[in-house]
């Protein structure tokens, strides 16, 4: 199948369709799904949900882990009362009491710990949270990858040194060698389905960078250029092609000027092993 899934998108609470994608699949799956989801950045629970109505509306099994106080109160005090969902405020780590091992296994019954729905939404380290899942199974995994940086670049930030965090081509590869498909793209999001679950006559078995939601890219005004924003870490420039000499100045100046402006990002010039990373994928500074 060739189709993009992106024709099944609706919000209910997500912000990009995730939600009509999420139940197409749930749907189309080729071995039933299992009603139990988790959700890292929940937020308030509501707002960009990707989970909210399989834990509200479906009764399904949920952990929603948030570690903003404000938005932690805000979770437990609209839906405290609600026994089918765990509401924990541990800042998520990738190995350890912590992570998304431990706290499945820790706060589901076990026969429920092969997750049905996966949702990872942290801005930073996400890329190495998946990575290093490794005692459960998640069957559909909602992930954010930069979508600044275009499809056909493999990147992803040294473990431990949040910049540019990680495109949508090293969550293919990712899935890939994890036993996942991507079967969507939205506009920040990569949608995972496990290989089991995964229908060749119903699901799109094509690379991202066909799947890549251009259209919502464009509505979104955040097309992928030779220029990429890092995203919520700093406002220093990164070029996908080797830049000029006036480009690299404007881009640069643009961003220490703007790095004043409120609520935006500081100019943080990366580091050295970022820099070698970015090298490896091709992009420049």
């Amino acid at each position: 199948m060739k189709e993009k899934l992106n024709k099944y998108g609706e919000n209910k609470t997500s912000q990009y369709g995730e939600d009509g994608i999420i139940k197409f699949l749930i749907e189309t799956s080729k071995i039933d799904i299992n009603k139990s989801c988790f959700e890292v950045g929940a937020g308030d629970g509501v707002t960009f949900s990707n989970t909210y109505s399989l834990w509200h509306d479906e009764l399904w099994n949920a952990i929603l882990v948030e570690a903003n106080p404000e938005r932690y109160n805000l979770l437990i005090s609209n839906f405290g009362d609600k026994k089918n969902v765990g509401i924990i405020t541990d800042y998520l780590e990738v190995r350890g009491k912590n992570s998304v091992d431990e706290l499945v296994l820790s706060r589901l019954d076990s026969k429920l710990s092969d997750l049905g729905v996966l949702s990872i939404d942290i801005d930073s380290f996400d890329y190495h949270i998946l990575s290093n899942i490794k005692k459960i199974k998640p069957q559909i995994i909602v992930i954010e990858f930069n979508n600044y940086i275009p499809p056909y670049v493999d990147y992803f930030d040294p473990e431990g040194d949040v910049f540019l965090r990680c495109s949508a081509k090293s969550i293919e590869r990712l899935s890939r060698e994890k036993g996942y498909r991507l079967v969507a793209c939205t506009v920040t999001n990569a949608i995972l389905l496990r290989e089991d679950c995964f229908d060749v006559d119903k699901h799109p078995d094509m690379p991202v960078e066909y799947l890549f939601d251009y259209d919502g890219q464009i509505k979104n005004g955040s097309v992928p250029f030779s220029f990429i924003e890092s995203q919520l870490v700093t406002r220093f420039p990164v070029f996908t092609k080797r830049p000029k000499f006036t480009e690299r100045f404007y881009y640069r100046v643009r961003g220490w000027i703007t790095s004043f402006l409120p609520n935006r990002q500081k100019y943080r010039k990366p580091s050295e092993n970022v820099i070698h990373q970015m090298s490896k994928s091709g992009m420049h500074i």
